[in-house]
């Protein structure tokens, strides 16, 4: 405040540089509260994505495989696996990448058989190891689909969603319900709160199919479409600066 001596002349109130001092520590405590509730959570550790397919026809020696693994981690990703011998397929694929702070993907997998004496299996894994430096809120959203037990010949696909700790508990552990008709089909919607750690995401869908020997084909399959979001949660220090520098600014904005 500017206040006027007996001269008439303008001269700085006692209390202009406490003011500025609260002030500059005010505008400073939202500057750190910014800067923390901006910090990128994610920091990959190991990309263990991968696609695999094998098939055979054991009786006449017959046998095919194909994966596929991204050439570059953490990279974004999309990439087929295809095996095949007579009677036996095995098809996988998987569109997936790893950002700052989303974790998304979709991947299918299906395997079929049309005699007997082998078989086929598919798998797609979208499983990625990463770290966090500080508390973060987290969502997971999106459907996992499989397919039916097949009698008979035999075939079973699923897809599954799960979450490792750092004390090797599972924070979330979903899979698709078994079924012997119809779609199975089991949708994503879980959040909470992760402490600072090294976890482990891991979705993924598999399928395999056989023929018995009386004849009688088998099919499976399975897929899966998620999106993991995080957002970094401020320290509770940092937190109450940014409150107070926004009842400071308030109240400098009303005087």
């Amino acid at each position: 405040m500017w206040t006027r001596d007996g001269s008439g002349a303008k001269r700085a109130g006692v209390g202009t540089p406490l003011r500025r001092g609260v002030w500059g520590v005010l505008l400073a405590a939202v500057a750190l509260a910014a800067h923390g509730a901006g910090a990128t959570p994610i920091v990959g550790v190991e990309d263990l994505r991968t696609l695999t397919t094998n098939v055979g026809n054991s009786l006449q020696g017959q046998f095919d495989s194909e994966n596929a693994s991204p050439a570059t981690p953490f990279q974004a990703w999309s990439a087929t696996a295809n095996a095949s011998v007579p009677s036996k397929n095995a098809n996988a694929s998987q569109t997936s990448s790893v950002g700052a702070d989303t974790l998304s993907g979709q991947g299918s997998a299906s395997g079929s058989a049309s005699s007997p004496l082998g078989g086929a299996s598919a798998g797609s894994s979208y499983r990625v190891r990463f770290s966090v430096d500080t508390p973060f809120d987290f969502t997971l959203t999106g459907v996992l689909t499989g397919s039916p037990f097949v009698m008979g010949g035999g075939g079973s696909g699923n897809a599954s969603a799960r979450l490792i700790a750092p004390d090797a508990s599972y924070v979330f552990d979903l899979v698709t319900p078994f079924s012997l008709s119809g779609t199975p089909t089991l949708a994503l919607s879980q959040s909470g709160l992760l402490a600072a750690g090294t976890y482990e995401l891991l979705i993924a869908a598999s399928a395999s199919a056989g023929a018995g020997l009386t004849g009688g084909g088998g099919y499976g399959s399975g897929a899966f479409n998620f999106t993991f979001s995080v957002v970094a949660v401020p320290e509770p220090g940092v937190a109450l600066l940014l409150g107070l520098g926004v009842l400071g600014l308030a109240a400098k904005r009303r005087s």
